[in-house]
């Protein structure tokens, strides 16, 4: 609770989750396919040193677009296009929740 009030909570009681996770390398790869009924969106670079990232309207390529540096995640709300990736390394593993 915070000092001005309660803090409020949504509930989606109707949405869908969907959990998985891609493997991907040092070519630039698809990560989330495009979802119209997608409210949130989260991403979790699973590897202990490798960065990736991520294209949200073309080619992923290194040092471009939104980095995401090892062991970090970010939600992303209000998207529903595609999402694309290359990371630094091959066999980086992305955690991925789609609601």
């Amino acid at each position: 609770m915070s000092s001005t009030g309660p803090d409020r909570v949504q509930s989606r009681s109707s949405a869908s989750i969907s959990e998985s996770a891609v493997t991907i390398g040092a070519s630039d790869a698809a990560l989330v396919a495009g979802n119209s009924a997608r409210v949130e969106l989260f991403l979790q670079n699973d590897h202990a040193s490798q960065d990736i990232y991520l294209s949200f309207g073309g080619t992923a390529q290194v040092n471009k677009g939104i980095r995401l540096k090892a062991g970090l995640g970010i939600v992303i709300t209000s998207y529903t296009g595609a999402v694309r990736a290359i990371a630094s390394g091959a066999g980086t593993v992305v955690l991925i929740v789609e609601v």
